[in-house]
């Protein structure tokens, strides 16, 4: 019985299915004639990139150097309106003259002053002219004796006491007369005045050797 109960019963057997083996990826081959194109098409893109960075630089350059242009341009200008700056505020300064040294009081005043620059002009350098305005330049200070403005009506006054000035020389060698310039052209005149100098300075020995 028990054979026959076996007999009535389904075996079971375990199913396996069925390996289907997936087709086999083959690489793909390059051939040699390929290679060469794609080398040649990278080689290409890189040149165009080159001459594309290539050609900004030279325009890079090529605005640089008009920057630089108009600079240089704007820089001479600018020079030019500083000497014509200068021309003119020496045209101004024409008629006046700058008197050095002469002896300052404490709380000095104006007729004070009055009085020492025509003393100066009618005593010692022996002229007679017309003075429109005269001041001392600069802030007081303990033992400075401050420049003296003087401005003159007529040019033709201002000029004979500056031709009149060397005989200050004779009296007081700490006093003398000068124009009344530009700083721009005081420091042309010293910087001209140096190299005259030093080109009139005798050689040495050392030097004439060399």
């Amino acid at each position: 019985m028990e054979n026959q109960g076996n007999h009535g019963k389904k075996r079971g057997h375990s199913v396996t299915p069925e390996r289907t083996d997936a087709p086999n990826k083959r690489k793909k081959s390059v051939s040699n004639e390929e290679l060469a194109n794609l080398i040649i098409s990278r080689t290409q893109t890189l040149q165009d990139t080159l001459e594309a960075v290539n050609g900004k630089l030279v325009n890079l350059d090529t605005r640089t150097s008009a920057l630089e242009t108009s600079a240089k341009a704007h820089d001479s200008e600018i020079a030019s309106l500083r000497r014509e700056n200068a021309f003119l505020r020496d045209e101004l300064r024409r008629s006046n003259l700058l008197i050095h040294g002469l002896p300052e009081s404490q709380n000095e005043k104006p007729e004070e002053l009055l009085d020492a620059v025509q003393h100066l002009l009618l005593d010692t350098l022996e002229v007679s002219v017309k003075i429109d305005e005269m001041f001392r330049l600069g802030i007081p200070r303990p033992g400075k004796t401050r420049p003296i403005k003087v401005k003159f009506p007529l040019l033709s006054d201002r000029n004979i006491v500056f031709m009149a000035r060397k005989k200050i020389l004779g009296s007081n060698h700490n006093m003398y007369i000068s124009e009344d310039l530009d700083l721009s052209t005081r420091l042309a005149r010293q910087k001209a005045y140096e190299m005259k100098k030093s080109k009139s300075k005798p050689r040495s020995m050392e030097e004439e050797a060399a």
